[in-house]
């Protein structure tokens, strides 16, 4: 998506860097680049308010959609039976044979 306020987008560029190589990825969203966005939403004059906020809002649904991604991906593996029997845990051609 692009953003037409420049500390918006510069931000945005930022924030899926980090992203990328984030090992707690759910972490971007409260980091203190984004915290500061909204911040800086007060000391706007009223009339621009409400594009840039918007704007954040936007970046913010962004970052939460590529972590939704992510969790999805997980949760289609399935668990391991850890109190199970080697048998049903591996493949059949794994099996040790008798």
């Amino acid at each position: 998506m692009s953003y037409s306020h420049k500390k918006v987008a510069d931000v945005a560029e930022l924030l899926k860097k980090r992203f990328d190589s984030a090992d707690n990825k759910s972490g971007i969203l409260r980091s203190v680049e984004l915290k500061a966005l909204y911040e800086e939403i007060k000391l706007l004059k009223p009339e621009d308010r409400k594009s840039f906020g918007q704007e954040v809002n936007a970046l913010k649904q962004e970052l939460q959609s590529l972590i939704d991604n992510l969790q999805t991906k997980d949760d289609s593996i399935e668990p391991i039976d850890v109190t199970a029997p080697f048998d049903i845990n591996t493949d059949k051609s794994k099996r040790p044979q008798l």
